[in-house]
């Protein structure tokens, strides 16, 4: 069924609780006719809707058709062997070669790296990310950053709802863009290119960086933690990292006067693993795969311990080609530091488990009573996989 309005797409997506929070509807919206609530986390009408149907085509909460967006993006579906990680040309590692950059982000600054060189070299005016608010340092926001220090200034994980994608409304006319988004919002955006109605809005956008993602929450999470774990008020906040420490894997509040007040990744964990958005526990997608270039945490161990985070490395999937010409000419240039990974690394992670295995489980369980369910086009295996023990050589 196509939903022609908005109200349409308010009955069957958000009040359905499919609505991802990926915030394209308010950037692709032609009549500007839609506002983002930053409180209860949803789109919203603040004009008149025009009816063009825009919204409700490229929504990615209620119909993602997976295979048929792999075909016309990768000219094929995914092989059996691929249906972990999606349809791919190369696994990687890899990490910034700018060893400040390196040590900033939240693994290994690829994604910084790859935006700033795509910058530099005029391969895009601008690109979309996710930031973090000013009046609210604890909250993020959508941003389109236009210049080398705007991109390094979102270098990150932000583990917190954000439209990222409503930034989509302030690019210029004609400017190429990059968009680095979640797996839903991928999703979005593959639909938003795969249209007629929206071409020049999609034309615009040279290639996509998707974030693996295990599952995301509100913004009242991350005030729930920083009360439960810190005696840090909120509004004493200067700036938040939630990948910060040795190991880029705490929270670490910076305050006004100076201070600085870690939380650690285990106590953070305990409250965000119980309180993830709703929809997140439907959505299969672990590693963006429908974006061009695929980045995120390397897991290693199970033999002689439990797996742990490789501090300031990327594991990293090439998907397309445009995919691969951007790492190659990022490498050449000097830019990035780029090695082949193997497969069981990506296994170890988290949000695998929660993904692969968790989500379609619950979609199984959401649909056998009724509940509304996103429809992702395909069948979904949730079987266990055997992991098998995986080392990283740190001098390499």
């Amino acid at each position: 069924m196509r939903i022609e309005q908005f109200q349409e797409m308010e009955k069957q997506v958000i009040q359905r609780g499919l609505c991802t929070a990926c915030g394209l509807c308010v950037g692709a919206c032609p009549n500007g006719c839609l506002e983002w609530d930053m409180e209860q986390e949803e789109p919203c009408l603040d004009g008149e809707c025009l009816a063009c149907g825009l919204c409700g085509l490229v929504c990615p909460g209620a119909r993602i058709p997976l295979p048929l967006l792999e075909e016309k993006f990768f000219g094929r579906t995914r092989t059996r062997q691929e249906q972990y990680l999606g349809v791919h040309t190369a696994l990687l590692r890899g990490y910034a070669q700018d060893e400040a950059q390196r040590l900033a982000s939240a693994s290994g600054g690829l994604t910084t790296a790859l935006l700033v060189h795509a910058l530099e070299r005029g391969l895009i005016d601008a690109a979309v990310v996710t930031g973090m608010d000013q009046r609210h340092p604890w909250r993020t926001r959508p941003m389109l950053a236009r210049t080398p220090d705007e991109i390094r200034q979102a270098a990150g994980s932000k583990y917190q709802i954000c439209p990222s994608l409503a930034a989509l409304r302030q690019a210029k006319p004609g400017e190429r863009l990059a968009v680095v988004g979640l797996p839903c919002q991928v999703h979005g955006l593959r639909k938003l290119m795969a249209s007629v109605e929206a071409k020049a809005l999609s034309e615009s956008i040279v290639f996509i960086l998707g974030l693996f993602c295990g599952a995301n929450t509100s913004y009242r999470v991350t005030e729930h933690v920083i009360a439960e774990f810190s005696d840090v008020n909120l509004g004493d906040i200067r700036k938040m990292s939630y990948r910060g420490g040795p190991e880029s894997q705490d929270v670490v509040l910076h305050g006004a006067d100076g201070s600085e007040t870690t939380i650690k990744n285990s106590d953070r964990i305990s409250n965000y693993l119980w309180m993830i958005r709703d929809r997140c526990r439907m959505c299969p997608d672990w590693t963006a795969e429908l974006a061009d270039i695929s980045l995120g945490d390397i897991f290693a161990g199970g033999q002689d311990g439990p797996w742990k985070k490789t501090p300031h490395w990327n594991g990293f999937i090439v998907r397309s080609p445009k995919g691969a010409e951007l790492v190659e000419q990022a490498r050449l240039a000097g830019a990035i530091s780029v090695g082949p990974l193997e497969e069981p690394a990506f296994y170890g992670n988290i949000g695998f488990e929660s993904k692969k295995h968790g989500a379609v489980y619950n979609l199984r369980e959401r649909s056998r009573h009724g509940w509304p369910t996103p429809d992702f086009g395909c069948e979904l295996d949730w079987h266990a996989r055997k992991r098998a023990p995986f080392h990283i050589d740190l001098k390499d």
